[in-house]
């Protein structure tokens, strides 16, 4: 059994129906708690069941962040972090440093669901010091790049076979 909590939210899960139920008898006598049923939202993420296993996405974080940064009506791009050189980012001229941390912190709040923003995010989060206006445009960027599938997410598959599965774009390159 798998008990999460945070704050006054609490998650219960497990492979043993009957363990669960007693488990939450015993902390609604304590606490009186509410049970919502199945799990479909958690901490932003958005649970979904689906024949073969479950996603884990954060496409309402999403789709937020692309309206709180009035990038909703922007095209879409497909490759999160823009081409660059270190001279350009260097001799540009500064940024807001708060809405520049602001927004690379909500981006690495989506590498949770979202793998193939860690790099980006990461390469980003370098410049919270003195960011530069090319620094904001590359976070817009990589906002324009989640407006192309904002419900991309991670997917866990429920089968018994326990081999690692890795695929590759080979004409990316």
């Amino acid at each position: 059994m798998l008990v999460v909590v945070y704050m006054d939210d609490i998650v219960v899960t497990g492979n043993n129906s009957a363990d669960i139920q007693a488990l939450k008898a015993f902390l609604h006598e304590k606490f009186k708690i509410k049970d919502l049923g199945e799990l479909h939202y958690f901490l932003g993420m958005e649970l979904l069941k689906v024949p073969n296993g479950l996603i884990m996405t954060q496409k309402k974080f999403t789709m937020d962040l692309l309206k709180d940064f009035q990038c909703d009506t922007l095209t879409p791009t497909s490759y999160p972090l823009v081409p660059f050189s270190k001279a350009s980012f260097t001799e540009d001229a500064p940024a807001d440093a708060t809405a520049y941390r602001k927004l690379v912190g909500k981006l690495n709040y989506l590498t949770n669901t979202r793998p193939d923003l860690t790099f980006s995010v990461q390469y980003l989060s370098q410049f919270h010091q003195t960011p530069s206006t090319a620094h904001m445009a590359a976070t817009i960027h990589t906002l324009r790049y989640l407006k192309k599938d904002p419900s991309l997410g991670l997917f866990f598959n429920n089968s018994e076979d326990y081999n690692l599965q890795a695929y590759c774009d080979s004409d990316w390159a």
